[in-house]
């Protein structure tokens, strides 16, 4: 091979290795699992029997029913609430700038509390230093 034509592959192989490892594999042993009757000590391959046991179980089919729902009724209203509020911050209004800053500012909170945390955490003459300090010794 190629020695540019390596060098891809040699960049993608820790990513790919991590990937298989830590979500491939337990998902391939989950669907493994999902076949046999396990009890911690060992698996007795039952076959479908599992799929079987859950279709016919009348709580899995409420409950897939209620997740059904509850999907589509927060879908549409997160959707018709944003279009709503899209419409309505989009008219000529006097307070149509504050209004939007105002819709927009749950999006950043949480980055600025970040942003300002870890500025105190970082300044050498953050009170949390001493505050740590005399706490710890």
């Amino acid at each position: 091979m190629n020695k540019n034509k390596r060098y891809p592959a040699l960049f993608m192989a820790p990513g790919v290795l991590i990937y298989g490892v830590f979500f491939i594999l337990p998902v391939l042993i989950g669907v493994w699992y999902s076949f046999t009757n396990w009890n911690f000590t060992r698996a007795d391959f039952v076959g479908l029997m599992n799929y079987k046991n859950i279709i016919s179980d009348p709580s899995i089919k409420r409950a897939l029913l209620n997740t059904i729902i509850f999907t589509v009724v927060t879908t549409v209203g997160k959707v018709g609430l944003g279009l709503a509020l899209a419409v309505f911050l989009n008219r000529k209004l006097h307070l149509r700038n504050y209004l939007r800053g105002i819709s927009f500012f749950p999006a950043i909170i949480s980055t600025v509390a970040v942003g300002i945390v870890t500025a105190c955490s970082i300044s050498s003459s953050a009170r949390s230093d001493w505050i740590l300090w005399r706490r710890t010794g």
